[in-house]
């Protein structure tokens, strides 16, 4: 999934940036397996219930989650639900200005992760339920892509898990009344909370350039991939999840050893952004 600036990428340069791949030496200095330098901070938004801003070489993320008490639909049942939204500011590329592209963009990435978030694995969603079959906690995950510079969905899953990971749910009082009523206090201490049981997945997007594979695509080099792989992976390693993007085809050789390649980078992932967010650091931003 990337925002192409195909047509503004000369052949020069096209060739430039795939011969490096094949070198194993990317135009930032990078290897095929490397990630940017990574920047995180979390609890940045104080009206919500958890938030985090992560940057990934100049691509930078806004998430926040809010936690609402509702009524429990009946497909809720006696389970609460996430939801996820995307906005674009449209400052963070020139290409969301009078165009749909952002929307477009907007849209993908929310129906993503409103899939990839659907496995019982990564949150039993009965631990959001109140009352059962009546009251129920529903969170809102909004994401705000601030600026665009390669590898939004990377970047969006690494916010969405520091954020959920920063999540507290307000501690309630609840008392029955007549007829099956039921009298509900939130706790207005933002300090009085429990936090969430979630281990949010993250997705790794492997693309393919010439007859290698690399992780954590710059827009330059989303603009000469013809084919990528997005991988969502749980914290034990194991692929749940993916879906391809671009115009091009892959094999199932192909498939498998990107698969792989994501399952590695994944894990390591999870590492860093679960030791960041546990982190009683000074500093306000925390690199991985």
């Amino acid at each position: 999934m990337a925002l192409s600036l195909y047509g503004l990428i000369s052949s020069a340069e096209r060739d430039f940036i795939i011969n490096g791949v094949n070198d194993d030496m990317r135009t930032d200095g990078r290897t095929c397996n490397d990630f940017r330098v990574i920047e995180m901070e979390t609890g940045c938004i104080e009206t919500t219930n958890g938030s985090a801003r992560v940057r990934i070489g100049s691509t930078e993320l806004l998430v926040g989650v809010k936690a609402e008490l509702e009524k429990a639909t009946l497909a809720d049942g006696d389970a609460g639900r996430l939801e996820f939204s995307v906005d674009c500011s449209p400052n963070a590329t020139p290409m969301f200005e009078g165009r749909r592209g952002g929307q477009d963009i907007e849209a993908e990435i929310a129906t993503l992760f409103n899939r990839f978030y659907q496995a019982e694995e990564f949150m039993d969603r009965k631990k959001l339920t109140v009352v059962p079959n009546a009251w129920c906690w529903v969170l809102y995950v909004d994401i705000l892509i601030l600026e665009v510079g390669g590898n939004l969905v990377d970047a969006s899953s690494i916010a969405v898990k520091a954020a959920l990971l920063d999540t507290r749910l307000p501690l309630l009082n609840i008392e029955k009344g007549d007829e099956d009523e039921f009298d509900i206090q939130v706790s207005d201490d933002p300090l009085d909370g429990e936090e969430l049981d979630v281990h949010p997945p993250l997705t790794v997007t492997v693309a393919k350039l010439g007859h290698r594979y690399i992780v954590d695509p710059t827009d330059e080099e989303e603009a000469v991939t013809l084919a990528s792989l997005i991988v969502s992976v749980n914290e034990n390693g194991e692929a749940r999840g993916m879906k391809q993007s671009g115009k091009g085809s892959l094999d199932p050789s192909s498939i498998i050893e990107m698969i792989s390649i994501a399952k590695k980078a994944a894990k390591t992932l999870h590492r860093s952004v679960n030791r960041a967010v546990a982190a009683t650091e000074d500093e306000d931003i925390r690199r991985l």
